[in-house]
């Protein structure tokens, strides 16, 4: 199965969710981590689990529902990916 995770920041994929990100790969599942911005030690990390790493723009602090729905479409070409 394939499973994405989304975060709103790069460096929270290892810090945080490292562990169930590499459990999830263990398991036999293809993973894929999201975050904007683009972290080469993150990257670095998730590589030598075997983990893909992709960014996708994002504004952590935006208002803007158009920016929200080009994210949504974003997250959705993603995702049939």
């Amino acid at each position: 199965m394939k499973i994405v995770v989304l975060s709103s920041l790069a460096y929270s994929l290892t810090n945080f969710r490292g562990d169930l990100l590499r459990a999830m790969k263990a398991n036999g599942h293809e993973v894929v981590a999201v975050a904007p911005d683009h972290d080469e030690k993150v990257q670095r990390e998730l590589a030598e689990s075997g983990i893909e790493f992709r960014t996708v723009a994002m504004s952590r602090a935006g208002m803007n529902p158009f920016a929200d729905l080009w994210l949504m479409i974003g997250y959705f070409i993603l995702f049939l990916r």
